[in-house]
């Protein structure tokens, strides 16, 4: 075991091809198979919870809310005079 570790300290290639391994590996996994989903859904409403109530997070939505309006504002002419042909209704 000691010589394999070695091996992977001496040559950061060994370490960057295992990790690449491992990431491929756990990509290719269902998530319910590394992650109880029975767990992971309250874990999810908790983070999300968290960060909703941030006011770090307020001030991000309200920015790109205003961004979008921005480029909106910016906007000649009316809505359906930018919708492509096809897409509107006869």
């Amino acid at each position: 075991m000691s010589s394999l570790l070695n091996r992977l300290r001496e040559e950061p290639g060994h370490i960057e091809r295992l990790v690449s391994l491992v990431v491929e590996d756990l990509l290719n996994r269902p998530l319910r198979d590394l992650v109880e989903p029975g767990w992971l859904g309250p874990r999810f409403v908790e983070g999300f919870r968290a960060s909703v109530s941030e006011q770090q997070t307020e001030a991000w939505v309200r920015s790109q809310v205003q961004q979008a309006l921005d480029r909106v504002q910016k906007e000649d002419g009316s809505l359906r005079d930018r919708i492509p042909g096809e897409l509107i209704a006869p």
